[in-house]
């Protein structure tokens, strides 16, 4: 058994469907061509079979245009509807995703525990030691309230809450720490531009009311719920504060509060606007810093924002917690879930001095401050609060000569934000920044007088938020998946046209080969054939009443003369009678009806040949 070849089972099975068409054309093709000797012979087949052919050639090629249209067109529709989609109207798609977070927002916070507090106050130990413990977390819902649109803007108030989650964190809210006190060091600091004099009393109060730099306290009265203050009492008259009932917390009225009204672009009529502060608190620009360029609210809260340009390197959002935009720098793409992000991360630059950064040169205060942190104390009712990454993370590496028990990890005190390119959203998240306190050596106060001065930490934390799968799976839905479904189907229409109108050209030239074939028989030798006209003349034939036979009416343009007849049975009613130029092609031709049913045969033999050739007319050959 001889096995086939993939080529020649492939040739088959691309002939299969022609053969078929052919056969199948020829049967409903009405009319012959005056070329051809009769209706449901060869020709006719091959004849409707190339005008089907071109049919199959006109289609295909129109619709691999249409295709090719489409390819040009349709991305234009996509990115217009998508633009649509992408902004801040009512009932679009980023709306519903920016009204309602739809995923759960962490604060996780780390308090720095001093553990030698005892010795450290006496002077017995040079460096404070600290310990991280933590993570305290609480899971945080924002609601956006009070919406109004107005004018291609959206104005809102962002009401966050915040809940103890105990499973996701590592210790109790009655947790008792060991930490800095914001009071103390606010109230030594107030004082250095006083006298003397009035510094030794203020110390003497100071230890009447056992206040001290290091101060014990539980994680919930340092976080939310407060605690008396009794030097925010004692200075009420002369440093004022906004903690008018005298209790303090480090998040103290920022429970179930808002940050103040925003308003911001809804993209409408600019696209690259989307989500973009116009105005914060009634004011288009902050005032906590010298000079305009610091002080500027031209970027997004960090929710969502415009779609990203194809090569953007850096990311700027506001910060409410620093009171200032943070300027993220591209790290690399990254999925979540399938989803595709662009990842901007923290640099050295963002909290750089002069030196590693002139464009900061609007929030410095302290020339002399190597990098890596930044005084807030503008916000802050001139508190020495001052904001760096986790544990100095890409600062200066003097600020832990100072201290015990601080090591930066880049993986764990990093900062981030992925954004998703095409719709703009910020689909996960991670803000960590540590709160320091200034401490100045003072001779004139008892608990700062043996320490060395320096920026110490109190806490750090780290504001989190990602999608879940669910979530991308419905962003990747509205996004990718009909450009993927539209590419697709264009793509599977233009290979098939371009394969149809492929197959339609090849078997059109086998087409135009086979007649070709077909009549060179009756043309290849213009000298030695007699062409004969199919004229029969009925005879009946003996032994049958219903068959007849022919003699054919001969035209030579030879010298050479050979009888031809044709005998047999026909099913159609009418023959031919041709008439053919020196060229091969038919000059004349007419229609005899025949009575009856008669099968041609036309026998034509070469002057030279010894034997007539047969071609039976109702063959396929």
């Amino acid at each position: 058994m001889n096995l086939l070849s993939p080529w020649s089972v492939l040739s088959r099975c691309l002939h299969l469907p022609y053969r078929l068409l052919i056969n199948r054309f020829g049967r409903i093709c009405t009319g012959t061509p005056h070329s051809i000797p009769s209706r449901g012979s060869f020709r006719v087949k091959m004849y409707c079979g190339r005008k089907f052919l071109y049919a199959v050639l006109g289609v295909t090629a129109v619709l691999a245009v249409g295709t090719i249209i489409g390819f040009c067109v349709f991305p234009g529709i996509f990115h217009e509807e998508l633009m649509k989609q992408t902004t801040l109207e009512e009932n679009t798609l980023l709306f519903n995703l920016w009204k309602d977070l739809p995923m759960p927002v962490y604060q996780k916070i780390y308090f720095f525990n001093i553990t030698n507090q005892e010795r450290y106050l006496k002077g017995l130990d040079a460096y404070p030691r600290f310990e991280e413990i933590g993570p305290y977390t609480y899971l945080s819902k924002w609601n956006k309230e009070d919406i109004v649109f107005e004018n291609g803007t959206v104005s809102y108030r962002e009401v966050k809450s915040y809940y103890f989650d105990p499973e996701k964190s590592n210790g109790t809210e009655e947790d008792v720490v060991y930490s800095l006190s914001a009071s103390y060091a606010s109230a030594t600091n107030y004082m250095r531009a006083k006298g003397v004099i009035l510094q030794k009393l203020v110390n003497v109060e100071f230890n009447f009311l056992f206040q001290t730099l290091i101060h014990k306290k539980t994680i919930a009265e340092l976080t939310y719920k407060g605690y008396f203050d009794k030097i925010l009492f004692t200075t009420q008259t002369f440093y004022k504060t906004p903690y008018n009932d005298s209790n303090f917390a480090w998040f103290y009225y920022k429970n179930n509060t808002d940050e103040g009204t925003f308003t911001v672009d809804t993209g409408k009529y600019d696209h690259s606007q989307v989500n973009i502060i116009k105005t914060w608190k009634g004011q288009t620009k902050l005032n906590y810093w010298k000079g305009d360029t610091c002080n500027a609210l031209n970027c997004t809260n960090a929710e969502v924002g415009p779609p990203l340009a194809e090569n953007q390197t850096t990311y700027t959002f506001f910060q409410p917690l620093a009171c200032r935009t943070f300027t993220f720098e591209y790290e690399g793409d990254h999925t979540i879930f399938g989803t595709k992000v662009k990842r901007f991360q923290n640099t050295p630059r963002l909290f750089g001095n002069l030196k590693d950064n002139p464009d900061n040169y609007c929030y410095i205060t302290d020339k002399d401050l190597p990098s890596g942190v930044l005084d807030i104390s503008s916000c802050q009712f001139n508190s020495p609060v001052y904001l760096s990454f986790p544990h100095f993370y890409l600062a200066d590496t003097s600020y832990l000569f100072k201290m015990d028990g601080l090591e930066p990890i880049e993986e764990l005190h990093k900062s981030y934000v992925d954004v998703n390119p095409i719709t703009g959203v910020t689909l996960r998240l991670a803000i960590r920044v540590q709160v320091n306190l200034r401490i100045h050596k003072m001779e004139t106060f008892s608990y700062i007088q043996n320490m060395s001065s320096g920026i110490y930490p109190v806490f750090w934390v780290e504001l989190g938020a990602e999608i879940g799968e669910e979530l991308s799976d419905y962003i990747k839905e509205k996004t990718e998946l009909p450009q993927k479904i539209a590419y697709s189907v264009l793509g599977i229409c233009l290979v098939a046209s371009l394969m149809g109108f492929l197959w339609g050209l090849v078997f059109l030239m086998r087409t135009r080969k086979r007649m070709w074939e077909e009549v060179q028989p009756l043309v290849g030798n213009t000298k030695n054939i007699t062409y004969s006209s199919i004229v029969p003349t009925m005879q009946p034939v003996e032994g049958s009443s219903s068959r007849y036979s022919s003699k054919s009416k001969e035209v030579s343009r030879n010298i050479s003369r050979e009888d031809s007849h044709i005998s047999g049975i026909v099913d159609d009613p009418y023959v031919k009678t041709l008439k053919f130029q020196s060229s091969g092609r038919v000059e004349r031709c007419s229609k005899i009806e025949i009575q009856g049913s008669i099968s041609p045969q036309i026998i034509m033999k070469k002057a030279d040949s010894p034997s007539p050739k047969n071609f039976d007319l109702k063959r396929d050959v």
